[in-house]
């Protein structure tokens, strides 16, 4: 019988700032005040950041991996603006990575800007800012 031990301390401290790295690059996304999705080739969410859940209403379990019907729906749920979605979703679809900006106007003078911006390797960025209405926003100040 014979045993074989291994130094894999190495492997753990790899693995340990790895993770670390990631937990960083989540807090810093999760400070932007901008709804920001990095999306895959093929339109999938492979990851957001606080505010863009909360703006589409994302559970948390459903981020990661959600194919880009459903994030779209989820999306066109919370924001029913048919002409801006259809714009994304045709670039994502021709996998046309030029960068795009629309907006639209939602109820009682607030507004959506979406933004999709190229990453490399077929990857995209989905930015959406949500400015509510003036009425809102003077609420929120008193």
């Amino acid at each position: 019988m014979a045993f074989l031990l291994a130094d894999i301390s190495d492997e753990v401290a790899s693995t340990r700032d790895q993770r670390a790295a990631l937990d960083l690059r989540q807090a810093a996304l999760d400070r932007i005040e901008e709804g920001i999705a990095v999306l895959a080739r093929d339109g999938a969410l492979l990851f957001c950041n606080r505010r863009f859940a909360l703006l589409t209403r994302l559970a948390p379990e459903a981020r990661a991996g959600l194919p880009l019907p459903d994030l779209l729906a989820a999306c066109r749920a919370r924001f029913p603006r048919a002409a801006l979605w259809d714009g994304i979703e045709a670039r994502l679809r021709n996998e046309d990575e030029t960068a795009f900006t629309d907006s639209a106007p939602l109820d009682r003078g607030a507004s959506l800007s979406a933004r999709l911006m190229p990453l490399g390797q077929g990857r995209m960025m989905l930015a959406l800012h949500h400015s509510p209405a003036q009425a809102d926003r003077t609420a929120l100040s008193a």
